[in-house]
């Protein structure tokens, strides 16, 4: 599944007009033959949680504000269930040798397309235009996906495109991968060469969604640890970069903030338009509000505007399941990733680039690394009580 996650997404199954991607394919392979082999049991808690996940988005669906309108898609819903029906199983392993080998496997994998990355941007220099950036010149289309922008000029600087990390999607994909991968690194590794690397091609992707995660999560983990002073010593040294973006064509990266007052850019589009789509389409109406406009209706409405639409996970899933459906399946989505958490700071960095950075509610782009790193690795309660009796016992041993 992790392989998946770094070197396939491109690839996709065509069915006329839509597509699965294969990262989808392998996931639900891969799961049922962990089920099969004892790899991975159900959890009873999940299980219900599922359940009624499941049973309040059927009658959303069904009752939905725009079932007149005909904008109801069942493929939607049923990939939907198809996809979080994985979400109710952990691994039965209480020791973390499981989440070390994982970790260690996700470590890889991200060191490798940051390397492919950077030497991606490189090499654009000596084999200029998309040839590095798209699979397309070199394998049909009927085998891979034509749903994103592979190919992204850097703004500023049009004969070069930014870095997509040559296996990944988007450059905006490639940095949400080496956020987390920097994340992950300071959480559970010393500091070594290896954050050099990752910063290095998430800047060479131009993209904010990397630099959100980081510019949320490192500070406070750095603050967590007692480290404030690096803290200030590092917006001395973002202030100082800024200084000399020209010279580094990170001036385009820094000007994103100012796209938030713009209507058609990709960032208001991202964070901004589900609010404003919501005020006109969704809040004017008691049935819409509960139970949304049903699955797969907010495609239409990325052209219908005059405003950029973005479908982020949590907008897409209340735009088309309402009230009803998004707060049964938020609590199951939470319950999944933090309960026995084997670090909290992976699953709320998971978890936010799941449902602000992405359209991820569908799309199984995403899910291979949250099932490997978290969702399958959720400790037993029984051991959680284990571990904090001995800490407590520990405590008091010392005591006088």
């Amino acid at each position: 599944m992790l392989f998946a996650e770094f070197f396939l997404p491109r690839f996709a199954v065509h069915f006329g007009q839509r597509e699965l991607s294969v990262d989808a394919v392998v996931t639900l392979v891969c799961v049922a033959m962990l089920v099969l082999v004892g790899g991975i049991r159900p959890d009873p808690t999940r299980v219900g949680l599922y359940c009624i996940a499941m049973g309040s988005l059927l009658v959303a669906a069904i009752l939905n504000g725009g079932s007149l309108a005909g904008r109801v898609s069942a493929p939607s819903f049923l990939l939907l269930v198809c996809m979080y029906v994985a979400y109710v199983f952990v691994i039965p392993d209480e020791s973390d040798a499981t989440f070390r080998a994982a970790l260690r496997q996700f470590r890889l994998f991200a060191l490798i397309v940051a390397i492919a990355g950077i030497c991606q941007f490189a090499a654009q220099i000596v084999v200029p235009g998309p040839t590095l950036f798209t699979f397309e010149p070199f394998l049909p289309e009927t085998i891979l996906t034509q749903s994103f922008n592979f190919v992204i000029p850097v703004p500023g600087a049009d004969a070069l495109n930014k870095s997509n990390g040559f296996f990944l999607l988007e450059p905006s994909h490639f940095s949400q991968i080496l956020g987390l991968a920097i994340i992950a690194e300071m959480v559970f590794y010393r500091p070594s060469w290896r954050l050099a690397i990752l910063g290095l091609a998430l800047l060479l992707s131009y993209s904010g969604t990397g630099l959100a995660l980081c510019a949320i999560f490192v500070p406070l983990l750095l603050i967590h640890r007692g480290y404030g002073r690096l803290v200030i010593t590092s917006l001395a040294g973002a202030c100082l970069l800024l200084m000399f973006a020209d010279l580094m064509h990170l001036t385009s990266t820094f000007e994103r903030l100012q796209e938030f007052g713009s209507e058609q850019s990709s960032a208001f589009a991202r964070f901004l338009s589900p609010f404003y789509l919501f005020s006109d389409v969704v809040f004017p109406y008691v049935q819409t509000t509960l139970f949304g406009l049903g699955p797969g209706s907010i495609e239409p409405y990325f052209n219908e505007m005059d405003y950029a639409v973005h479908d982020p996970t949590w907008g897409k899933l209340f735009f088309e399941y309402g009230v009803v459906g998004t707060v049964p399946f938020a609590i199951f989505i939470c319950r999944c990733l933090f309960s026995g958490a084997r670090s909290y700071w992976l699953s709320a960095a998971i978890f936010f680039a799941y449902l602000v950075l992405g359209g991820n509610l569908v799309d199984a782009r995403m899910e291979p690394l949250m099932l490997v790193l978290v969702v399958f690795q959720s400790k037993a309660r029984t051991a959680t009580r284990a571990a904090l009796a001995y800490r407590f016992q520990s405590l008091q041993a010392r005591q006088p």
